[in-house]
């Protein structure tokens, strides 16, 4: 009979692994690998073969379904990042390519199989940690629906943003695996965190092996300031220790006899710079009749110290058939960078065959953009701008030959182009990359080069951690499929200034740090809605006092948070809640002695607490939220004022957090009067007195931000966007999405807020005109109420939809209107734009179509104040009308209906 190990090895090598990591041979040989009642923590180095494990897990435990014909188990895949949800959904489908799986994702974005997912209608589910955690939180058997859950990079706990949603999953996971004795966790995690606290807490299995990197690194460190190379650490023979001068500094000692810059730095005497054994390693020096242990390198005009140290690297590694991934966290300086390296690399003879002549721009331009399917609008402000900068245009042509960037601010699309062509065609032979490439996919090249060990946050800069730099290091040489492991080898180069050798020494060699739950993290202004999405389903009986430290207390943490300050945060957490509505208290009467006496105070979830479960905001943006939600509703019949709503949202820190600055920085390309003017025109038939108190010049950063947000919602185009305010495609629609989410925990608002001013406006009357004129309002009954109460949700709804895709949605509702009349044949179409199934695909293409209405809408100029203006007007509305016509022709059809022969018509 085959051993339990023999039997993963088997079907290890039916995927072409042909032999375990020693991570791998740790694993498989543990008793605990096959005991589905014992959670295993994953304890290994990037490249260790981590993810193989629950993968081979599964696999087993579907093959044992097939053989004794029940139903197959399901996988829960956690991620932190959706891009990393996208390519191990690709992962998965390989893998398991011989097996009829259903296996789906589900992002922020990516939302058609989420009822399927609910409710385990699938066989694996690839998801980012918000989804779970909302899932779980608003039904607590969402995870009991599955055997597996893999939770995937769970050092991200450690980030501020985003780590609660993994200490919420442990809980729930840890729970569920209890309570229905069927789900087992697997959580995958690096060596470069103390994890005693997480394994202790959550009564983890640990598998860990400290053993040499499966892959070997080759370190290399070279230290620099803006004289040149003074130290060189590790094998590296690409560059030497040196000083660096440009032609000009030369010629300007050789004329200025300067003591100081002419003597030696290694021997007290002076160097003769004329004769040039310093600058060529061949001749001896004079002096100490050998090589020169100090030499000079004469410097190309324009070339600092860092830019030639990494030009020699590329270099070199080309030259080698390498591909390399540099690291710097600056969105600018990673578009500079690349862009340094694309026009500096092909003009050298060596790499010719390399950097073959590109196509023309424009060529270039076009495969780019058709590959991804984006057009020169979503690009604009990034690789376009009004001016036709040309330097900016090359990136299309450094991307065909194989040098690109790589950051949060490019669009979803075109990141996943160059990951693609990085990753699985290894088509790009080098990219320089924010760390959206060490924390967002598994990535892995031959060389890594860590340009700058700083990093901005939040408006500072600071020095990476060790666990940053740990996982930009573990992107060189990763597994291969099917490749002997001895034949790998990952090579990493650290460019360290020589004023930063400290902070260098504490990164690579400073203690492990030990993590405690980012639940204590802000404890005050977090809690309640940490509590609240704690808070068990069976609680019929309700939760006394105790029992909240209790649900707190489950949280991992060291003693250096005391019991009394906690009891502290969880008793201000609980009143928060119930003075907000979302908790109910009741005094429950206990027998003491002669008859009853008040005991202990029991708490309810509410109706709105149930609904609120599933969203995290602080207890000041909570407020905020509330205020703005009764501005929206100030009155039950009047129209709400939702650029004043809007302006509210905008203003909390969970949405400002989305800015990091970029609207700070950007150049406002309008004035104070104009952005006022924007925003006057859209005057409402709203209960609020117009223009609103805020629009004032003390506010006008905020005004700045409203107006390119209003714009957005209006379904304007990026270049039209970038143009005024100054504001890319990606961060614009990622700060609006923020916005978004807010608005989705104000809808939930609405039928209090409005409830409320329902029974103060009644209050009113009949102090004003008695109980019989209150029985003639007819539009005040419950009918009534409920349908004023439904359609402020439904414009919340729309609102939220409009801000996360960019979506007009007053032409959205005409289109759809028109399509509908068709019947059956618009039927499919219909669905597919349908306000609450748009996706990234599905939105962008109607975005398309609406920036098509609009420009139609616009009448055509009478006159031309040149012939470029009237060749741009025409290449624009030949574009807008065959993207209408390459959409759908039942779109076409509507615009032959709307716009007529303004629309057909051909214009000479």
């Amino acid at each position: 009979m085959m051993s339990r190990y023999t039997s993963y090895l088997a079907l290890a090598r039916q995927h072409n692994i042909l032999e375990f990591t020693a991570l791998q041979e740790e694993a498989f040989h543990s008793e605990y690998i096959s005991d589905s009642r014992k959670n295993l923590f994953v304890i290994g180095e990037t490249s260790s073969g981590k993810t193989l494990i629950p993968l081979l897990l599964y696999e087993r435990a579907v093959l044992e379904a097939q053989r004794l014909e029940i139903p197959c188990p399901k996988m829960l895949f956690v991620v932190p990042y959706r891009a990393l949800a996208a390519q191990k959904k690709l992962e998965l489908d390989q893998f398991f390519e011989n097996y009829d799986l259903n296996i789906v994702q589900s992002t922020g974005e990516f939302r058609e199989h989420d009822l399927d997912i609910q409710f385990g209608h699938v066989d694996i589910a690839v998801m980012i940690t918000e989804k779970v955690f909302n899932f779980q939180a608003r039904e607590g058997g969402f995870l009991s629906k599955y055997d597996l859950l893999v939770l995937d990079e769970v050092g991200l706990i450690d980030n501020a943003e985003r780590g609660i949603y993994f200490d919420f999953l442990f809980v729930w996971g840890v729970n569920t695996h209890r309570e229905t004795k069927k789900l087992r966790m697997i959580a995958l995690g690096t060596p470069f965190y103390n994890w005693d606290i997480y394994i202790k807490y959550y009564n983890f299995y640990p598998i860990f092996k400290s053993a040499a990197r499966t892959v070997p690194l080759e370190n290399n460190t070279i230290f620099y300031n803006k004289n040149g190379i003074s130290q060189v650490e590790g094998d590296c023979d690409i560059v030497h220790r040196t000083t660096m001068w440009t032609a000009s500094k030369l010629k300007k000692i050789e004329n200025v006899y300067d003591q100081a810059l002419k003597k030696c730095s290694d021997f007290d005497f002076p160097c003769p710079v004329r004769v040039p054994c310093r600058s060529d390693p061949s001749l001896f020096c004079g002096k100490i009749k050998g090589p020169c242990t100090s030499p000079v390198m004469i410097l190309p005009e324009g070339i600092n110290v860092h830019r030639y140290i990494l030009q020699q690297i590329c270099r070199h590694h080309l030259l080698q058939g390498q591909q390399v991934l540099i690291f710097v966290n600056n969105r600018e300086e990673v578009i500079n960078l690349s862009m340094f390296l694309y026009q500096s690399l092909r003009q050298l003879p060596e790499l010719a065959e390399i950097f073959p002549p590109p196509p023309p721009v424009e060529a270039c331009c076009k495969a780019v953009l058709e590959e991804c399917g984006l057009n020169s609008d979503d690009v604009y402000g990034i690789l376009e701008y009004e001016d036709g900068s040309e330097i900016r245009k090359e990136c299309y042509q450094a991307f065909i030959s194989g040098i690109a960037f790589h950051s949060a601010a490019l669009p979803n699309e075109l990141r996943t182009y160059i990951e693609m062509k990085l990753l699985a065609s290894r088509e790009m032979k080098i990219v320089c990359s924010t760390e959206t490439l060490a924390f967002g996919i598994n990535s892995s090249v031959d060389v890594v080069v860590i340009a700058s060990l700083t990093k901005q946050e939040d408006g500072f800069v600071r020095m990476l951690t060790m666990n940053e730099y740990c996982n930009y290091i573990g992107r060189a040489g990763r597994l291969c499929v099917g490749v002997d492991i001895s034949q790998l080898k990952g090579i990493v180069y650290t460019l360290v200034r020589d004023s930063q050798k400290e902070d260098w020494d504490k990164i690579r060699s400073g203690p492990l740090p030990c993590l405690n739950s980012p639940f204590y993290n802000d404890a005050d202004e977090k809690m309640p809605f940490f509590l609240l999405n704690l808070i068990p389903d069976n609680t019929k009986d309700g939760i006394r006092f105790c029992q909240f430290f209790e649900i707190a207390m489950t949280m991992p943490r060291d003693r250096a948070n005391a019991d009394e300050e906690l009891k502290g945060y969880v008793k201000n957490a609980v009143s928060f809640l119930t003075s907000h509505g979302l908790l109910e208290k009741i005094s429950k009467p206990v027998p003491r002695g002669r008859g009853k006496k008040t005991g202990d105070a029991v708490y309810f979830l509410t109706k709105l607490g149930s609904r609120l479960r599933g969203y995290i905001l602080g207890k000041s943006d909570y407020e905020k939220l509330e205020n703005s939600v009764n501005d929206y509703v100030n009155s039950v019949y009047l129209e709400p004022d939702k650029i004043t709503f809007i302006y509210q949202l905008l203003c909390t820190k969970h949405a400002s957090s989305a800015l990091k600055g970029v609207f700070e920085n950007s150049n406002l390309k309008v004035s104070f009067e104009t952005l006022c003017d924007f925003i006057l025109s859209r005057e409402t038939e709203s209960a609020v007195d117009w223009p609103p108190i805020w629009l004032t010049k003390s506010n006008e950063k905020n005004i700045f931000v409203l107006a390119a947000v209003l714009a957005w919602c209006d379904g304007e185009s990026i270049k039209s966007i970038y143009n005024r305010y100054g504001v890319q495609y990606a961060l614009i629609s990622k700060f609006s999405q923020q916005i978004s989410y807010l608005v989705e925990i104000a809808k939930e608002l609405i039928p209090i807020s409005m409830d409320l001013k329902r029974q103060e406006f009644m209050k009113k009357w009949v102090s004003m005109a008695g109980k019989n004129q209150l029985s003639m309002m007819r539009w005040m009954d419950d009918e009534s109420f409920i349908k004023q109460c439904d359609e402020k949700i439904i414009g919340a709804e729309k609102l939220a939809v409009s801000l996360y895709f960019g979506i007009n949605t007053m032409i959205h509702k005409e289109i759809i209107d028109y399509l509908e009349q068709i019947g059956e044949e618009s039927s499919e179409l219909v669905a597919r734009y349908a306000l609450n199934s748009l996706s990234p695909v599905t939105a962008r293409e109607f975005r398309k179509v609406i920036l098509a209405y609009m420009f139609f809408e616009r009448d055509m100029p009478q006159k031309w104040e040149s012939q470029v203006e009237r060749n741009d007007y025409m290449s624009l509305r030949r574009q807008r009308y065959l993207e209408v016509k390459n959409i759908n022709p039942l779109i076409f059809r509507f615009f032959v209906s709307k716009f007529g022969s303004v629309f057909t018509d051909k214009i000479d």
